[in-house]
């Protein structure tokens, strides 16, 4: 009884006793029939408002599943579903089958599934799209244009693969029909397996996940198998189990797929091995025939015989300027080309380098300061006119060192760009070095992302990520060999002989006890090519061993040096110019003027086997 019929049963009864004796016998018959009259209305509207409560709340009124095993040994799955959306308004369902579980430590269990096609009732919107989500094939039935509600039915039809299970004495259907990750309550379910042989054993589990409670009746006659339930509510599913004969349908094995892992994707086995040193072979006679061919200096034809061996030279060959031999030597400009040709500059009387007396901190953040004493003329090559003229420009007389600092790099890119320009105008080289350089910079990029794709690739699809490793290190020593790649002419080939030859006399100069081969006057000029050669402290040794002066008239310290602590001066002259003049903001490879160098599975119960596929779940969108 209800609380409202409970209220008007007890009015009833009061208004009864409140008039006691004074009412008549016919007036008490008369109030006992009204009092039953409100009491049967109360109930009747009681009856009433229950169902209209219950349409409220969405609900699936039948699931039925058709599990049909084929003679290929594929499952083909039939679902219809009665789902009432009551007065929610919904686009659709959705239906989420799983389609991978975890099978052990290395392996995952995949149940390849194909969708033959989705029906519905009149009125019920059935087009449909197939999501991939959480190890899940999702089925979104509906229009996301439209909304419906009340009641619509749903017929699925899919084949999945690798369904069964395979044992020595029977081969076995373990199968979640409904999952329990539907929302909603199931009133009525149930489940037919159609084998192609009589099914001898059968079972089924109904409730929430990992129940063992039996669903009620199953039923097996000959090759189909019955189990039906009612009631289920949110959360729970229902699982069958059918047994039949092995040797009806090809021997039942997992599709098994091994998971990602670094050890996986680089396997090191006598196969992999084998391919991939077949690779890395092709790729060192590639490598091999670019930089030792394409890249060599002499033309097809030319004798190595002809160009000779190293001879010492004592004078730069040709009036070769410091900034010409390294790039000569070297075939990228270097950076000490800039504190080089500044030397040199000064050197020859352009300019004079000052030690700034006005730093107290000297020893820590040393500056100088850069005197102009003539303009530039005639004699100056154009990359050194450049570079004079960015120095000064219309500060006027001098410039300190420290106020060029990220304002120069523009023009040291001008610099390099006429450095590079000379040396082909000369014909030393048979193309422009950094546009050679770039040029196949770039080619190495391209080859080492090509390398990077196909080893990600390989890695992630394969165990063979091994085998695609050496096309990446390729694309890196093409990189990293771009330098090579620039060519020199027989005529750049004869003096870079030459160039050799007089930075083997600076280098053993110092060693000799009885002084340079060359009067002191003569040998201080060189300097500079020691600066540009990395052999400052031989040229400052053998200053030391003839006794040469401790200043010399293009420089000026805070107080005289002896020849050794002017050598080390002029070294940190040469780093903080290199610092300050060639200072690029961050860039790729390449691209700057400047090229450094030096010189089980899951189920919703118990079974036969404990593991097996099917559940997921679904909803309302």
């Amino acid at each position: 009884m209800s609380r409202s019929v409970g209220l008007a049963w007890r009015q009833a009864q009061t208004d009864a006793y409140a008039v006691g004796e004074e009412v008549t016998p016919a007036v008490q018959s008369l109030q006992r029939v009204l009092a039953v009259v409100v009491v049967a209305a109360g109930l009747a509207l009681a009856l009433l408002a229950a169902p209209a409560r219950a349409q409220t709340a969405a609900q699936i009124l039948d699931y039925t599943v058709d599990l049909q095993i084929e003679a290929a040994g594929t499952l083909l799955v039939t679902e219809q579903i009665a789902y009432d959306f009551a007065t929610e308004a919904r686009h659709g369902i959705f239906r989420d089958v799983p389609v991978r579980f975890r099978y052990d430590d290395r392996y995952d269990r995949v149940y390849p599934l194909e969708v033959l096609g989705v029906w519905t009732s009149a009125q019920t919107p059935g087009e449909y799209t197939l999501e991939d989500v959480d190890n899940k094939l999702r089925i979104r039935i509906g229009d996301p244009d439209q909304t419906i509600t009340g009641q619509h039915d749903y017929r699925i039809v899919y084949r999945v693969q690798g369904a069964l299970n395979g044992f020595a004495d029977h081969d076995e259907l373990y199968w979640i029909a409904i999952d329990t990750d539907w929302e909603v309550p199931i009133e009525q379910a149930s489940v037919t397996v159609r084998a192609p042989a009589a099914i001898g054993q059968v079972a089924c589990y109904a409730g929430p996940f990992g129940s063992t409670r039996s669903c009620g009746p199953s039923q097996a006659d000959g090759s189909t198998a019955t189990f039906a339930t009612t009631g289920l509510g949110p959360k729970e599913g229902l699982t069958v189990v059918a047994g039949f004969p092995t040797g009806v349908v090809p021997a039942p094995r997992p599709v098994l797929e091994e998971r990602w892992s670094m050890t996986r994707a680089f396997s090191v086995t006598p196969g992999t091995l084998g391919m991939a040193g077949g690779v890395l072979v092709v790729v060192l006679l590639v490598l091999g025939w670019l930089f030792g061919i394409v890249g060599r200096d002499r033309r097809p034809g030319e004798s190595s015989a002809s160009l000779g061996g190293a001879v010492t030279e004592y004078v730069p060959p040709e009036g070769i300027r410091p900034a010409q031999a390294g790039l000569l030597m070297d075939e990228v400009v270097n950076p000490v080309a800039i504190p080089a040709t500044v030397v040199d500059l000064a050197v020859r009387g352009y300019l004079r380098i000052e030690e700034d007396p006005t730093n107290d901190d000297w020893g820590e953040k040393p500056d100088w300061r850069l005197v102009k004493l003539e303009a530039a003329d005639n004699d100056l090559l154009e990359y050194e006119r450049v570079l004079l003229e960015g120095l000064f420009g219309s500060r006027g007389g001098s410039v300190q060192l420290s106020n060029l600092e990220k304002q120069f790099y523009d023009r040291s890119e001008l610099v390099c760009s006429s450095l590079y320009k000379d040396a082909v105008q000369r014909g030393w080289f048979i193309e422009q070095p950094d546009k050679v350089h770039q040029r196949w910079v770039v080619r190495g990029r391209a080859v080492t992302v090509a390398g990077a794709v196909l080893t990600a690739l390989a890695a992630w699809q394969t165990p063979y990520g091994l085998v695609a490793l050496p096309i990446l290190l390729a694309g890196l020593a093409l990189m990293l060999g771009a330098r090579r790649m620039p060519r020199r002419t027989p005529m750049g080939v004869e003096l870079l002989r030459r160039v050799n030859g007089f930075r083997a006399y600076l280098q053993t100069a110092g060693n000799d006890d009885a002084g340079p081969a060359q009067p002191l006057e003569q040998f201080s000029p060189y300097l500079p090519y020691a600066i540009m050669f990395g052999l400052t402290e031989q040229w400052t040794r053998t200053l030391a061993l003839v006794g040469a002066p401790p200043q010399t008239p293009w420089y000026r310290g805070r107080r005289p040096y002896p020849p050794d602590r002017f050598g080390s001066h002029l070294g940190r002259f040469s780093r903080s110019t290199v610092a300050v003049l060639a200072a690029s903001p961050p860039a790729v490879l390449g691209l700057s003027g400047f090229e450094w160098g030096s010189s089980d599975s899951s189920g919703g119960g118990g079974g036969f086997s404990g593991g097996g596929g099917g559940g997921g779940g679904g909803g309302s969108w």
